[in-house]
């Protein structure tokens, strides 16, 4: 069969900083979904990294085939289903065969899963095929005897049949071999089921669900009750998971009859509906009323992590001391020196757009796109970009040309919106000027890391995630080839390196690298990246050292990204004490950046748990955090943003419709 063939992919998680003798503690997860939905990329490699392998266990996620291509039979031997769970055995055999590569023991192998992922490990438990192949399970939320975990292989039959009668087979019930044919000629998009029926199909059979496992004879050669007393003894922890019961209400709104049921298709029609105006994000409140209007301090951070901008027109500002009679001029030096200040949301009041002086020009532009209303900077280069291109033309020193010429490039790239305008820009530079292309190379690699140009290819913030850190590091490459890397952009080119290490040497040494980058130059910078990495290798005691030492450092822009990194270290701490901890770490950052993007997605996250509905002062204080975030947020996190939205959304909704929202 074509439709039936499989390609089955593994998602392996491992902390590789910590050594195990014998090898580490495996889990393999089996995703829930019904037997119909969902992948292993549902869960969250985050999450699974974590909260998991921070544990010091190598965590495998698998896949399987789903619904008609899973768990599809003809009650005989043509087809006996269970294909879905021959796909978990047969991931389990991988395991078993290749988990030692991954410093992993196939001796210690623990299986768990949730909902259907759950029924399946008690399935696997059972069955002779799969049962020697782990040593405990974790059965969640489901299990072999719930109702909707499996069938008899003649119930499965009859619903397979039914199915196909609804898709048009006109066949003979004993022609199984014929039915098979015609399932396997389908076009995929005719056999994909889902939790939700196809619209019109009604089946005859027990079950909340549709295509499930069946007692077929094979992979289960006795019954259920005999092969449970088979069971070589092994260690298993079962238990629910909250909330579960919420998605079976949602289901019984398509599996009873409509006319029983109209409530339940108008509960969950109204919680589900997703309108164009639910992604929509808005200003915060009173945005107006803030004078002078506020800047986005991690955009500061960045232009400034490249280079002292202070550094850059040093040489310009030296010719003009002490005889800066213009006022074009003094203006620019009051402005630097607001800037030397920390008082950034002052520098637009004097640099009015009459300010002819080219630096003032270019840091009014600047200063512009950190501001709330970032198009004016665009609509103003639009109209001075050509005066200020004249003016740097006729600037008779070479070396206030070449540093006027870098900063103007410099605001034409934070001008720049995706990934594709960015390249075209770099690759537009005369490829003889190795040191213009090395300052732009690094400060565009810079400008990536953070997340403020969108690659087009991209659908999501997951997909962007990763391609920024492909693109930061094909840029990070070019800028080496123009110059030395300085002491930042080696700490973030060893950081991207890290993060897409494979080979466990390879970890040890990016780390040692970085560790000896920080021992040779403790900036702010630096001491909170490397915090960041002790974070992730689950050594707290060195990251609180770390950040420590980054609090003897001042400066105003970088203090926000200080508290935000101190949240890590509550990460193991019990769940109330962590989440009042991190909400502390949010309002601390929140002090000196009031439209922090980190902060308030922290703080949202801390004040709202997974409860499906959610009370009216905390709806209404959500939605602001995230106007709040939208604010300055890098266009990557926008896309993460808009999806909170309608999740915040369905949970008012709920509320509403049970009469709590108040």
């Amino acid at each position: 069969m074509n439709t039936l063939k499989r390609k089955l992919i593994f998602g392996v998680f491992v902390n590789f900083v910590v050594p195990m003798p014998n090898g580490f503690p495996v889990m393999v997860f089996i995703h829930g979904g019904g037997f119909a939905v969902h992948s292993s990329s549902n869960y969250g490699c985050a999450t699974i990294a974590r909260n998991l392998c921070t544990k010091n266990v190598v965590v495998v996620t698998i896949n399987y085939r789903l619904g008609v291509l899973g768990f599809f039979t003809t009650g005989d031997e043509v087809c006996r289903g269970n294909l879905g769970l021959w796909d978990q055995t047969q991931a389990l055999q991988w395991v078993q065969n290749h988990i030692s590569s991954f410093r992993g023991d196939p001796d210690n192998v623990t299986i768990f899963g949730q909902s259907a992922g759950g029924a399946s490990v008690d399935l696997l438990c059972l069955s002779p095929h799969s049962r020697k192949l782990f040593r405990r399970a974790i059965p969640m939320a489901g299990n072999a005897e719930c109702d909707f975990a499996v069938r008899t292989s003649e119930q499965q039959a009859t619903l397979s049949k039914e199915f196909a009668r609804f898709l048009g087979w006109e066949g003979d019930d004993n022609d199984t071999q014929g039915l098979l044919r015609f399932i396997d000629e389908q076009p995929l998009y005719k056999i994909e089921m889902g939790i939700n029926p196809k619209r019109g199909f009604r089946h005859s059979q027990a079950g909340s669900l549709y295509f499930v496992p069946n007692y077929d004879g094979v992979f289960f050669p006795k019954p259920i009750s005999h092969l449970r007393r088979e069971i070589p003894k092994m260690e298993v922890m079962t238990g629910t998971t909250k909330y579960e019961g919420l998605f079976f209400n949602l289901l019984a709104a398509f599996t009873l009859d409509s006319s029983l049921n109209k409530a339940n298709f108008d509960f969950f029609g109204k919680l589900l509906t997703i309108e164009p105006s639910d992604t929509f994000i808005g200003k915060p409140l009173k945005l107006e009323e803030i004078q002078p209007q506020p800047v986005a301090l991690f955009r500061i951070q960045q232009w400034c992590d490249t280079w002292d901008v202070l550094d850059l027109f040093k040489q310009d500002l030296t010719k003009f001391q002490g005889d800066l009679e213009d006022e074009h001029q003094k203006a620019y030096a009051e402005a630097l020196s607001l800037f030397k200040k920390g008082e950034y949301e002052k520098m637009l009041g004097v640099l009015s757009a009459e300010n002819m002086y080219p630096p003032a020009m270019i840091l009014r532009g600047k200063m512009l796109s950190y501001s709330p209303e970032p198009n004016e900077a665009s609509r103003y280069i639009d109209r001075v970009g050509g005066k200020i291109n004249e003016m740097i033309g006729e600037e008779e020193d070479e070396e206030r040309k070449k540093a006027l010429r870098d900063a103007f490039d410099i605001l034409k790239i934070e001008l720049m919106y995706t990934m594709a305008d960015l390249d075209r820009f770099l690759q537009s530079l005369p490829q003889d000027d190795k040191e213009r292309l090395f300052k732009l190379y690094s400060f565009a690699a810079i400008f990536v890391y953070n997340g403020c140009v969108l690659d087009t290819a991209c659908t999501n913030h997951e997909e962007q995630m990763m391609a920024d850190t492909n693109n930061s590091n094909r840029l990070l490459e070019e800028a080496a080839k123009n110059g030395p890397l300085t002491p930042h952009l080696q700490m973030i080119a060893a950081f991207l390196k890290l993060c897409t290490c494979e080979d466990y040497g390879d970890v040890h040494r990016k780390i040692r690298e970085m560790e000896e980058l920080t021992e040779a130059r403790s900036t702010h910078f630096n001491l909170v990246l490397m915090a960041k990495v002790y974070m992730m290798t689950n050594n707290s005691e060195s990251s609180a050292r770390l950040l420590s030492e980054a609090a003897k450092i001042k400066t105003r822009y970088l203090i926000p990204s200080r508290h935000l990194q101190t949240a890590d270290l509550y990460v193991h701490k019990p769940e109330a004490e962590r989440l009042r901890l991190t909400t502390e770490s949010a309002n601390a950052a929140l002090a000196v950046d009031p439209f922090n993007f980190s902060a308030h997605v922290l703080h949202l996250l801390g004040t709202n748990g997974p409860e499906p509905m959610i009370k009216k002062a905390n709806y209404e204080q959500a939605m602001e955090s995230i106007r709040k975030a939208a604010l300055f947020a890098p266009p990557r996190e926008l896309l993460m943003l808009k999806r909170m939205i309608p999740l915040m959304t369905a949970k008012k909704r709920a509320a509403e419709m049970l009469d709590l929202y108040n």
